[in-house]
């Protein structure tokens, strides 16, 4: 495989993820996040830390789920793997706050890890169909 063909699929995978991730902060952090988590959110969210977030997350997934997949040409492993690693990666700091963090609601932690495996497993498969797509092209 190219390192042109895996930058576009990297590529595919970080936009995928920073829309849905977007979108549903847009939507949830609107009530759901400032209700539970109050104080402890800023009024505008920090982007160099963000940024760091989404490169080192997205090569995660490429690392653990997206190329996996490829190898072994199996869009489920991409969903499983990503999946997996999202709930995981989210479980991972979720739990670990709820149990340092006065305040932190248990309900924040269900719903993230829930988004972890979600948006995580769409990211993905975008990624793995990305993939076959620019195979054809090439």
């Amino acid at each position: 495989m190219s390192n042109l063909r895996r930058v576009w699929i990297a590529f595919v995978c970080l936009l995928v993820f920073c829309v849905l991730d977007f979108v549903w902060i847009a939507w949830a952090a609107s009530d759901f996040y400032r209700v539970r988590l109050g104080s402890l959110m800023l009024v505008e969210p920090k982007l160099l830390p963000a940024f760091i977030f989404y490169l080192l997350y997205v090569s995660g997934l490429m690392v653990f789920a997206v190329m996996p997949a490829i190898a072994v040409r199996s869009w489920r492993v991409a969903v499983l793997r990503g999946g997996f690693l999202g709930l995981v990666a989210y479980g991972t700091y979720d739990l670990s706050n709820w149990a340092t963090l006065q305040g932190w609601s248990e309900a924040v932690v269900v719903v993230d890890m829930l988004w972890g495996l979600v948006g995580s497993s769409l990211a993905a498969l975008a990624a793995f169909f990305s993939a076959g797509r620019a195979s054809k092209q090439t």
